[in-house]
């Protein structure tokens, strides 16, 4: 079976940026998603971090079951001061090489939030190093990633080559958003996400579509 990893800085950037093309393929393809930052500054009535933390872990695996997502790993850094260091390399290598998945979804390089742009260029530096030989103490080498695509959330991406028609699961993405108490009762994101994926579908048959970038992408020439 083939092996999706979705890497999303925050509990929440999975179902945003691409919840209803998880929801489309989660029945035939295993799914894991991996989040790298702890999302306590999300939570700000909380009385401590650990607090803030079950609550974005708990929304997390809440939205999860409707998704039909195998597995959630949590890398557990602290969010609003989160920088491109030796450490956190690491545990993304680790993180993918744990997986060895055959595509790895993640957000695009202009995504608004900083730690959303940290978070592309440590992935896409992780990503060649888990196939290469380097730091073996984190795990086996895995296959080159066949398939890398970047999704968007704050930022609608300015060029784009897949167009995902998510109609049919727009319903179960609407659901998975509603997990996410902690951050709908802030700002009222989920329709702001509808109304982008309600966009990408005006010039085509479908009603709501997610876009991707591809970055990389097998291409075989028969014959």
């Amino acid at each position: 079976m083939k092996k999706v990893l979705v890497i999303a800085p925050h509990q929440d950037d999975e179902v945003f940026g691409c919840g209803g093309a998880i929801a489309k393929i989660s029945s035939e393809i295993n799914v894991s998603v991996g989040f790298i930052l702890d999302g306590v500054s999300g939570v700000p009535s909380a009385h401590s971090r650990e607090e803030a933390m079950k609550v974005r872990k708990d929304e997390a695996n809440a939205a999860a079951q409707v998704l039909g997502v195998k597995n959630l790993y949590f890398l557990d850094f602290e969010d609003r001061g989160f920088v491109y260091s030796r450490e956190t390399l690491h545990e993304i290598i680790r993180l993918i090489r744990n997986c060895s998945p055959s595509s790895i979804w993640f957000p695009h390089k202009n995504d608004g939030d900083i730690e959303h742009q940290v978070v592309h260029g440590l992935v896409e530096e992780a990503i060649w190093m888990a196939a290469g030989p380097f730091f073996p103490e984190l795990g086996k080498s895995v296959p080159v990633i066949e398939q890398l695509f970047c999704y968007e959330v704050w930022t609608p991406l300015q060029e784009y080559q897949i167009k995902v028609d998510i109609t049919s699961t727009v319903k179960i993405k609407r659901k998975a958003m509603t997990c996410y108490k902690s951050q709908l009762e802030q700002t009222n994101y989920g329709e702001a996400i509808l109304g982008l994926n309600r966009y990408r579908a005006m010039s085509s048959n479908a009603k709501y579509i997610e876009a991707f970038q591809i970055l990389q992408t097998p291409f075989e020439i028969s014959g």
